[in-house]
């Protein structure tokens, strides 16, 4: 059986089709795939980053539990961020040209 003209445009057209879907379809796959090792990374970036927060959501509550229960811890932050002296104690400050106790304030 021979195939006419107009029967081989046809399967070339086909086969054609076929071949761009089929290009097109792996182009998409691969950026696909790229994008989804991209949101890999991200995901393990974000899951470093909760866990850093939660390690410093730790610190801090031990920091704010020790700071309610020991009174000598208190003292000694009050000493060493606002300068709290007892009133028979001096304290000198050395190589400070700016001497701020809330740094908020100018």
């Amino acid at each position: 059986m021979k195939f006419s003209n107009i029967h081989k445009s046809i399967c070339l057209l086909f086969g054609g089709l076929i071949l761009f879907v089929s290009i097109g379809f792996t182009l998409m796959l691969i950026k696909t795939h790229r994008e989804g090792k991209i949101f890999k990374q991200n995901e393990k970036n974000l899951e470093d980053a909760l866990r850093r927060a939660q390690n410093e959501v730790i610190i801090q509550e031990e920091y704010l539990k020790r700071f309610n229960q020991d009174p000598n811890f208190l003292e000694w932050v009050a000493r060493q961020r606002i300068g709290y002296a007892k009133s028979d104690e001096i304290i000198f400050r050395f190589g400070e040209d700016d001497v701020t106790l809330n740094p908020t304030i100018k």
